[in-house]
């Protein structure tokens, strides 16, 4: 005979395949985080080479920084040493470059952005760099434009923001299970919690630079 299920047992069966999926989903999530944290890691070695590729061609110097309305901005300036497909150029045709986008931000400035660069680096010789942030995790507002990382607020005394956050630009976003990739001027990529930094020591620690 036949052997039928019950509406107890059925019920008792997506009951159980209910708490298994629950308990499947956290762990799902964070191997998923770490995926972007590992992806992003990689964005920012390669402009860290690209940084390296780039001082020898132009006499040890690092890339400028933002020029508004010119071409000699450090996205436009370092995309041959990085480029992976797509353009950094025209904003409304040119497809975007996969490495300048971190896949954890769910809001990349103009749908290809979200690093920022150290402004205090332009015209300084890569050999003579002191340890510092050359990039990072950030969030950028179109209405001001540029692409530097030095936004950190003088009145709260915060360099961080959260993910999502309150909406300010410019600051070390924490995307990453409450951590922020930083691309260092040596080249290595380091993973920090809020904190790391204070805005008091930015001239000596943060912001260190020749």
């Amino acid at each position: 005979m036949k052997k039928t299920f019950t509406l107890i047992e059925l019920l008792v069966v997506i009951a159980i395949i209910a708490i298994l999926a629950g308990m499947l989903l956290p762990a799902l999530n964070s191997a998923r985080q770490r995926g972007y944290t590992a992806r992003c890691t990689s964005n920012l070695k390669q402009f860290g080479v690209g940084n390296a590729l780039y001082a020898q061609d132009y006499d040890d110097y690092m890339p400028n920084s933002e020029v508004p309305g010119m071409t000699k901005n450090y996205m436009r300036q370092i995309y041959p040493y990085v480029k992976d497909g797509g353009k950094p150029a025209n904003f409304t045709t040119d497809t975007p470059c996969p490495v300048y986008i971190c896949p954890a931000d769910k809001t990349p400035l103009l749908s290809r952005y979200s690093y920022g660069y150290n402004a205090l680096l332009e015209g300084k010789r890569i050999s003579r760099l002191k340890s510092g942030i050359c990039m990072a995790d950030t969030r950028f507002k179109s209405s001001e434009g540029g692409y530097d990382l030095n936004g950190a607020d003088d009145v709260s005394g915060s360099i961080y923001e959260e993910d999502p956050g309150n909406g300010y630009a410019r600051r070390l976003v924490l995307r990453h299970n409450k951590t922020v990739n930083m691309l260092m001027t040596a080249g290595n990529v380091e993973n920090g919690k809020k904190g790391k930094y204070k805005r008091k020591d930015i001239d000596k620690d943060f912001w260190n630079y020749p």
